[in-house]
């Protein structure tokens, strides 16, 4: 749960440039040994000991999603290196020129990043509000107000304005819960920062 807020303000910020276009493919499961040669490079081994077991148990007790993909959803969230290099993967492979060290990096783990998509495809989509509160530093404000954060950069669908087109390009945590969001936007971390709270409405059915 403490990664929670980690994760909600991951990317934010970023400077990224123009997004380039990603295939819509369904994605494929890697083979075993090529997602576990990928998280030996990117989780934890502690964690990913638990998230093994986790998957082994619950494909024991019949679940309906498969030993991989609940290893890697549990890594997801509860594993703070896991989410950044999977995150930060995805961010490269819709950088229109990523640096050559990036592009490595993203290739290493790609059975990582590849096991995530197909484990998110296969939750169930639902209806629902949901809130992504995020706090960041003084640092990055200039003006100490959120100016920075709403005008965004430029070609790169991060303005926060009335009718804009806005694409976060990882999977973005957020809750349905809106007391925990604002709780989190005032009194989160860094306390040397502003808060702001993206109240997310789906008009479809999505994964969560």
């Amino acid at each position: 749960a403490r990664s929670g807020p980690a994760r909600m303000n991951w990317g934010l910020c970023r400077e990224l440039g123009a997004p380039v276009p990603i295939s819509q493919e369904e994605p494929q499961a890697p083979s075993p040994p090529e997602l576990m040669k990928a998280l030996d490079i990117c989780a934890i081994p502690r964690t990913r000991a638990k998230a093994s077991l986790l998957g082994l148990r619950l494909t024991a007790e019949g679940s309906g999603t498969g030993c991989a993909d609940v290893a890697v959803l549990h890594l997801f969230t509860t594993d703070q290196q896991f989410h950044a290099a999977v995150s930060s993967a995805w961010t490269v492979a819709s950088m229109p020129n990523p640096m050559q060290e990036e592009v490595d990096r993203m290739a290493d783990i790609d059975a990582a990043t590849s096991q995530v998509a197909h484990a998110l495809r296969s939750l169930p989509a639902k209806k629902a509000v949901c809130y992504r509160a995020c706090r960041v530093p003084y640092s990055k404000l200039p003006s100490g107000t959120l100016k920075e954060v709403l005008q965004g950069h430029r070609h790169a669908l991060d303005c926060y304005r009335p009718g804009s087109v806005v694409l976060w390009r990882h999977a973005v945590t957020a809750t349905t819960d809106a007391a925990l969001a604002e709780e989190l936007a005032l009194r989160g971390e860094p306390l040397a920062g502003c808060g702001i709270v993206f109240k997310v409405r789906r008009a479809t059915g999505a994964r969560a």
